[in-house]
């Protein structure tokens, strides 16, 4: 990210450099390279937020079990009937149960809406 920012400001500066050759004000074209500047920032911004929104941590069944208070039994069912859902991660035993809490929390008010 910060490495995307300095080549974005060396690009500005070069431009900078470029355009000051011509008869512009030097303050308008400061304050157009500033303007450029956090607009892109704000873009950068922007898709590091979606993105940390997409990749939230997966944790075990028995932090879940933990998180709501039931046992891992109990997640184990609502898996089953699909009323959360989980990645099903294959290892030595079989599968390993993994889970993402943003995910978790939209499954789980699904679900009360279907139900009641």
């Amino acid at each position: 990210f910060r490495a995307v920012i300095a080549q974005t400001y060396r690009r500005e500066a070069d431009s900078f450099a470029e355009d000051s050759s011509a008869n512009e004000e030097p303050a308008s074209i400061a304050a157009c390279g500033i303007a450029s500047l956090r607009e892109e920032l704000a873009a950068f911004r922007k898709e590091l937020q979606e993105i940390k929104d997409i990749q939230s941590p997966l944790v075990g069944i028995e932090q879940v079990a933990q998180y709501f208070g039931k046992s891992p039994d109990t997640i184990r069912r609502w898996v089953n009937d699909r009323a959360i859902s989980c990645y099903k991660i294959p290892n030595n035993k079989g599968h390993t149960l993994l889970f993402s809490f943003k995910k978790l929390e939209s499954d789980l008010e699904e679900y009360q809406q279907e139900k009641f």
